[in-house]
């Protein structure tokens, strides 16, 4: 967690102890949207926990993951003059070699560490129940997080404690919804250690659609 105060101008934000892959930056003195950015997409390219709306692109957000912290620009949303600001920070760093044995969807592109059990993978769907996808963490994710990218789609939460005996029937949202009881996220299959299943729907699984997942695994 690397808490900040704006200046307004560029600054590059230190003492991470490491470089981050996936960062999540919220401004706390205003009303600015959570934002979420990863080294797959590339650090401007944006994406909001709050909000259903499509990757959107913030040149003057966080313009650069550095090795030791992060650099943010002039946009009030990571930067405003005096503002207030948390970021949440994860090191992933393994950027080839993932096991997909038995995957039927090629990731576009990924991002895992497997010491601390979690990862970043970008995928496009292709509309079929019972696609599986690998996660790269060498251990069954006990929760996923998938957002569509090219298009408003809501959140979709996989989370092993939402229920005692088949989480992977339902899925949850960012919000204030309970969960729900629905095969077309997860195609009522628990991930394995080396896939996650999914289901035909658009958010998580849709045929012209592009998807981000943030999986986690206990370690």
């Amino acid at each position: 967690t690397k808490i900040y105060t704006g200046t307004g101008s560029s600054l590059a934000l230190t003492g991470l102890g490491f470089q981050p892959d996936f960062s999540w930056v919220k401004q706390r003195s205003g009303t600015e949207n959570h934002f979420l950015q990863d080294a797959v997409r590339g650090s401007t390219a944006v994406i909001q926990s709050d909000t259903t709306a499509a990757e959107q692109t913030a040149s003057n957000g966080m313009t650069s993951f550095d090795s030791d912290g992060f650099t943010v620009g002039t946009d009030s949303g990571w930067n405003g003059n005096t503002e207030t600001y948390a970021s949440w920070n994860w090191k992933m760093g393994t950027t080839s070699g993932i096991d997909a044995t038995g995957s039927t969807i090629t990731p576009t592109g990924y991002s895992f560490d497997q010491t601390a059990g979690q990862s970043i993978v970008q995928y496009s769907g292709n509309n079929t129940s019972g696609a599986k996808v690998a996660h790269g963490l060498g251990a069954a994710p006990g929760m996923i997080i998938v957002k569509t990218t090219n298009t408003p789609n809501s959140w979709n939460i996989y989370q092993q404690a939402v229920d005692a005996t088949a989480p992977e029937d339902y899925y949850m949202t960012f919000g204030t919804d309970a969960r729900t009881d629905d095969s077309s996220r997860w195609n009522d299959t628990a991930p394995d250690s080396v896939n996650f299943t999914l289901g035909n729907a658009a958010a998580v699984n849709g045929s012209s659609n592009t998807m981000i997942a943030y999986c986690f695994a206990e370690k």
